[in-house]
């Protein structure tokens, strides 16, 4: 029975002291609340900051009263309000540090103010910028100005000089009058000679310039053709019907080279294909399609062979490789992935894969020419090159080879940028869509995997 006396009194102490601590909290919490309000009503902005952030403080480890949300958003609002009006940025760290501690406290007025702030604060810095380089640039124009100033002051008293000078030889004129004759008849003859070469000179620059136009009239010609013979294929009947979406447009939308010295641009003009040639690559992308299309069902992966070609054959216009050898990398880029046939179809199902699955699905890379005999030789090297090293890394770390940098084809390099930009911009049942700037970004910030020649082609044409 004492026992239990006693048990009941302890209880009854430790609700006391727990409710003791409770109306101190919101005691204090009321207080600084008061105090906030009146610095806010007097205009004392900064003071209301500090005395509702004591409030937030208290409450921090556990539920923040309503009351305090409010009024810390009506006094954040303020503060930001006159950080934005006298454009005084120093307190702009604290504010945004408070925000990140207190997360309930941010509403769409707040996070507007402070993009407001912040890009007044991103222009004045530009502005200042800008001022400065004006200032230089004057700077450098008023010396350039006294520069002139003094060698003009220079040839006048030069010229006094030999004004000076011919005076007092003005009465030996007469004497080399036969002298002056003879040096007049040579200096015409060194200006015709000079005119002459001058011409010469001017002929043959316009010739150069004139096989220039033609050289570069004929590669785009040969750009031209290539272009209709995909149009070609997409205008053909049956079921075997190319649909290469916006390929046909390049020329028109202004995609030409890059200019980079890696991917062919310094390389002799293609010799024009014979129409055997044109029919054997019609055939080989009617037949790339529609491979392509079964992989796109055996992986579920809707029209992934059709966006990745159409990335590859883009890119690499753009980098500067010739039409048709482009075309052909179209071609590959539509069924690199082939190897998924000799893969358990229960295994490209699964949506979580356990360590050995994943390295069972790896395999595909070298089961791929078993589904690719109907590409000829001449072609097949591009092919394989595709379907077995798509999965290499610039730093080395990719599979099966590890090959690195320049070691890795072009095609595969194209590949790897084109797949991960097509699936981060893809719904995934283990992730959500990504916007292609943030697509691009995540490419951009992984220079280890992705050749940043191919993803810098690929931000231009997206």
């Amino acid at each position: 029975m004492l026992q239990n006396k006693k048990f009941f009194i302890v209880c009854t102490l430790f609700c006391m002291a727990a409710i003791l601590v409770f109306a101190d909290t919101d005691s204090l919490t009321g207080r600084f609340l008061n105090k906030a309000n009146e610095d806010y009503s007097t205009g004392k902005i900064a003071e209301a900051f500090k005395d509702v952030n004591k409030a937030l403080q208290l409450n921090k480890n556990g539920v923040i009263p309503d009351n305090v949300i409010l009024m810390a958003q009506t006094i954040y609002a303020a503060r930001l309000k006159i950080i934005k009006d006298a454009s005084d940025y120093g307190a702009l760290p604290d504010i945004k540090d408070r925000l990140a501690e207190y997360p309930q406290v941010a509403n769409s007025s707040i996070n507007s103010l402070i993009r407001q702030i912040s890009e007044n604060q991103e222009r004045e810095i530009s502005e200042k910028q800008e001022a400065k380089e004006n200032a230089q640039h004057e700077e450098t124009v008023r010396m350039h100005q006294e520069d002139l100033t003094a060698r003009r002051e220079e040839q006048d008293k030069l010229i006094q000089k030999l004004d000076s000078s011919i005076g007092t030889l003005g009465t030996g004129l007469s004497e080399t009058a036969k002298q002056t004759k003879d040096s007049v008849r040579i200096i015409t003859l060194a200006v015709f000679i000079i005119a002459g070469t001058l011409l010469l000179v001017f002929l043959v620059i316009l010739f150069v310039i004139r096989l220039a136009v033609h050289s570069s009239r004929r590669q785009h010609e040969q750009l031209e053709a290539t272009l209709k013979m995909i149009a070609a294929m997409q205008n053909s009947t049956g079921s075997n019907l190319l649909k290469l979406g916006g390929v046909t447009d390049l020329w028109g939308n202004g995609i030409k080279s890059a200019g980079s010295s890696r991917w062919g641009v310094d390389a002799l003009p293609e010799p024009e294909q014979s129409d055997e040639e044109k029919r054997e690559v019609q055939e080989l992308a009617i037949k790339c399609e529609d491979l392509g299309s079964k992989i796109d069902q055996i992986t579920r992966r809707k029209n992934n062979s059709k966006n990745v070609s159409e990335l590859v054959y883009k890119m690499a216009v753009r980098l500067g490789v010739q039409p048709q050898k482009a075309l052909i990398y179209f071609c590959a880029a539509m069924v690199y992935d082939a190897g998924f046939f000799g893969i358990d179809e229960k295994l490209l199902a699964a949506d979580n894969l356990s360590d050995n699955q994943r390295m069972d699905l790896r395999k595909h890379v070298n089961l791929a020419g078993d589904y690719l005999q109907f590409v000829s030789g001449r072609y097949r090297d591009i092919f394989m090159d595709a379907a077995e090293k798509h999965h290499a890394n610039m730093d080395g770390s990719g599979y099966p080879e590890g090959l690195s940098g320049e070691d890795i084809p072009e095609i595969a390099r194209l590949i790897r940028v084109a797949e991960t930009y097509v699936s981060l911009s893809s719904r995934r049942n283990y992730r959500a869509i990504a916007d292609k700037e943030t697509a691009i970004d995540t490419l951009k910030q992984q220079p280890d995997f992705y050749d940043q020649d191919v993803v810098a082609a690929l931000d231009a044409i997206v």
